[in-house]
């Protein structure tokens, strides 16, 4: 049955995909239609899903699953940041700083929301995606301050970006529903839920006219973009996999963990390098590899995972 679910996935996000690299190649949308989607997908779609995933009933043992999500992802961001900073500042390679900080950010940050959020819940349900919520309040924490701080090559953080965020906002207000003695009323869950079901085609369409924009040499010829791939989508999960056995977790925490950390590159970097003129055409390969290479890896992880 899992086997089933997991090629349904698979097939659904690939020509979801399929279909976004099709319409922006017809040029069906633009750049601008482009970002007017990104925008509604991270202020709108994604926070409707995640408010209404905390419409679930309260389970007082999903305590213990909150604090592993919660600690393994602290211990995750800080470990693979101070290792991954030592081997490219310390290490001789042919890459200038800009890159080493894309480099840096593309393996160290899974796409959690755009990517994450849809697959948890196809394939583990809304328990599962309130620890997602959890890692993913988590990854804003970090992403906003320390990794802006290194794409902007900058020792300053600011706080500012983490609170505004409207992904950490609704993140804050589905743990505040799910703790509450107060669910949504129909009139109201409803719509969220309608709305949050836009996030899985709109993130693989956005993907795939990502996907459309980079050419195959470009990649092909992308040594880097290769090795942030074998990082981000191999060794990591297959990583966590490997200490997650080792610890004391719940069944339905340790596969939310994992599946998340399994995901691409977050979109996020090479938004925000775009944003900032730090190496874009680089990230947005790297990202692209990465999207494309997930149809390869994510199945073996999920084998690993369930062994």
């Amino acid at each position: 049955m899992l086997e089933k679910t997991i090629f349904n996935l698979l097939v659904r996000i690939f020509l979801l995909i399929a279909l976004g690299y099709f319409i922006k190649r017809k040029k069906l949308i633009d750049n601008n239609i482009q970002k007017s989607l990104s925008r509604l997908l991270i202020t709108v779609f994604l926070p409707a899903n995640i408010i209404a995933s905390a419409n679930s009933p309260y389970n007082v043992d999903m305590i213990e699953d909150f604090k592993s999500a919660a600690s393994v992802s602290l211990i995750y961001y800080i470990v693979s940041y101070v290792i991954l900073l030592f081997v490219l500042r310390k290490l001789p390679n042919k890459m200038n700083r800009d890159k080493q900080n894309i480099f840096l950010t593309s393996v160290i940050f899974p796409n959690v929301g755009n990517m994450g959020y849809p697959v948890i819940a196809s394939l583990l349900g809304d328990q599962a995606m309130i620890i997602a919520v959890i890692c993913n309040l988590i990854w804003q924490l970090v992403f906003f301050t320390i990794g802006i701080s290194i794409l902007k090559d900058e020792k300053s953080i600011n706080l500012i970006d983490v609170i505004k965020n409207p992904l950490t906002l609704s993140a804050v207000l589905a743990l505040i529903l799910y703790f509450s003695p107060f669910r949504l009323p129909e009139a109201i869950y409803l719509p969220l839920s309608d709305v949050g079901k836009i996030v899985t085609p709109i993130s693989m369409i956005l993907i795939g006219a990502i996907l459309s924009d980079i050419s195959l040499k470009s990649l092909l010829n992308d040594q880097a973009s290769f090795v942030v791939a074998g990082l981000r989508l191999l060794v990591i999960p297959i990583s966590v996999i490997f200490i997650l056995k080792q610890l004391n977790i719940s069944i339905l925490s340790y596969q939310t963990i994992v599946i998340l950390f399994a995901m691409p590159t977050a979109s996020t970097v090479t938004i925000q390098a775009t944003l900032y003129d730090k190496e874009p055409a680089f990230a947005a390969r790297i990202t692209s590899l990465n999207t494309a290479l997930f149809a390869l890896s994510f199945p073996l992880i999920l084998y690993l995972m369930n062994l």
